[in-house]
């Protein structure tokens, strides 16, 4: 049996009742600098979120759709949506409005709440949400948008009496598909649970109610699943909204940071820090990162400046946070300094060849995955879930091995082609997509080359069609209006003809190394 959201919540607000759960840091001079919230005051506000949109007519398994930066209602919203069984559609701040269209559309989603600042992009799409009853905005108001504090404060702060159906809907997550049509990854609300039992388990298993917590990435990313955790934990969980490194580092130093999840970008941005050798770090005993690799070399300065505080994080939003643990005793070694760990604890791993066999150990494969925490499908989309989960494993289409002695190491390779840039995934095919409504392409592909500073920066070659001309800035001004900004192509190279294989099909793998080398002189 696995505790479910509602007890994680409540066992926090009992036992932490005055303790400040969360305290916003902006680590700059701010008139919010230093705001915090206690844990019973954010269990009583996310009930009365709860009792609020029952008040509004919505029933539990009700779409609520969720646009905000990081802030201190976040964990009171994700709380509150959990509390009335409310499914939530987690939405990507850095999209643009068609693309917050689309997926707002598609989820079905009937209520948006969103933080004031995203207020003039929603309301430039609010005629093509037919769907959406009522729009609740907080952190400030917006004309012809419910009041969120308004709402809650004429609510009911008691705990609403709703028994959570575990194998229902609890999140709708989005993600790039191969296609370019974003996919909805839906996930029960026993996937959350499984995960905050994981994560208790794997990573923050050592850390008591005295550490101190620090995100220092979007909680709508990876980092938004330790909300729950850490506050089971009893920590004070501290929120930034600025990611620039000497604010973190600020942070970290003058508050006495214990604790930390981030992503490899954001970690190498400290390290490039010319200040952080001059700050007193010791603080500092648990850092946890995942989403993309962090190459070798680097994990080593990390070491030699924080010491051997890191665990590594494997997973993806299919199968949420949890594939492999590589913990603190393995950074010990320099051979798997390369690897993502071993499975986690409640999780099974193979890697299969083409025809879904198991290999050897050594043997390059795919990647396949099962547990209770994994995702139920794909919203509307059968046969793209039928793709990948096959017997009840869930199939990554990240290239694998395993060593002899169980470490996983990945091989670079996906067999999708996709990118990940700054820990954010990007799918060639969405990007060529836009590529190809431009009149002057004849022929495009997309594809990622390494990059120093977000891991992989987004490439494209492209052919014209003749007699018509168009610059790289053009093509990438073009994109980014119609892309979110992280997805459009860094660099355009312009060819007279793409590399096809014989059945006629862009050869991406010899452009992506043809440019690799380009790009690394």
């Amino acid at each position: 049996m696995i505790v479910d959201q509602k007890e994680f919540i409540r066992r926090g607000a009992r036992n932490f009742r005055n303790k400040k759960a969360f305290i916003y840091k902006a680590g700059k001079p701010d008139l919010l600098d230093g705001v915090g919230i206690t844990f019973n005051e954010v269990n009583e506000r996310a009930n009365r979120l709860s009792h609020a949109l029952e008040a509004l007519g919505h029933k539990p398994g009700t779409l609520v759709a969720t646009l905000a930066h990081n802030c201190l209602e976040y964990a009171e919203i994700e709380f509150g949506l959990m509390k009335g069984g409310f499914p939530q559609t987690v939405l990507n701040p850095m999209l643009n409005a068609n693309e917050l269209q689309f997926q707002i559309d598609n989820s079905n989603s009937s209520v948006l709440i969103l933080q004031k600042r995203y207020a003039e992009l929603i309301n430039s799409i609010r005629e093509k949400l037919p769907l959406v009853q009522h729009f609740i905005c907080f952190d400030g108001t917006s004309p012809d948008m419910l009041d969120y504090e308004a709402i809650l404060s004429s609510a009911d702060c008691q705990e609403p009496e709703i028994i959570l159906d575990p194998n229902s809907l609890g999140e709708l997550r989005y993600s790039g598909g191969t296609t370019g049509v974003p996919k909805g990854i839906m996930l029960p609300f026993k996937s959350a649970a499984a995960v905050t039992r994981d994560l208790l388990l794997e990573y923050l298993g050592d850390l008591t109610t005295e550490d101190k917590w620090l995100a220092i990435q979007p909680l709508f990313h990876g980092a938004g699943w330790y909300i729950l955790p850490a506050w089971v934990k009893g920590m004070t969980q501290y929120i930034v909204n600025d990611f620039h490194a000497d604010s973190a580092l600020e942070v970290i130093e003058k508050e006495r940071i214990t604790a930390i999840k981030t992503i490899p970008t954001v970690l190498m941005r400290l390290l490039d820090s010319p200040s952080i050798r001059k700050r007193d770090l010791s603080c500092v005993k648990t850092i946890i990162y995942g989403g993309e690799p962090l190459p070798a070399q680097r994990v080593k300065e990390a070491i030699e400046i924080f010491g051997h505080v890191f665990l590594q994080l494997y997973g993806q939003t299919e199968a949420p946070m949890i594939i492999s643990v590589m913990k603190k005793e393995d950074y010990r070694h320099d051979r798997l300094l390369k690897s993502v760990g071993r499975p986690a604890t409640l999780v099974k791993v193979k890697v299969v060849d083409d025809n879904n066999v198991e290999v050897n150990p050594g043997q390059i494969g795919e990647i396949v995955v099962t547990g209770d925490h994994l995702m139920t499908g794909y919203l509307n989309n059968p046969e793209a879930t039928r793709e990948v989960l096959v017997d009840g494993w869930l199939h990554t289409k990240d290239l694998g091995m395993f060593d002899e002695d169980g470490y996983i190491f990945l091989t670079g390779g996906r067999t999708h082609d996709m990118i990940i840039s700054g820990a954010e995934n990007i799918y060639p095919q969405e990007v060529e997509q836009v590529l190809y409504q431009h009149p002057a392409i004849a022929e495009a592909c997309v594809f990622g080359i390494p990059d120093k500073k977000w891991g992989e920066a987004v490439v494209a070659a492209v052919a014209l069609k003749s007699k018509i001309k168009v610059s790289e800035n053009e093509l990438i001004t073009f994109c980014k209006n119609q892309l979110a900004s992280y997805k459009k192509p860094q660099r355009i190279h312009f060819l007279k003809s793409l590399p096809k294989s014989g059945a006629g099909k862009i050869l991406r793998k010899d452009l992506k190394q043809k440019f690799s080398k380009t790009h690394s002189h």
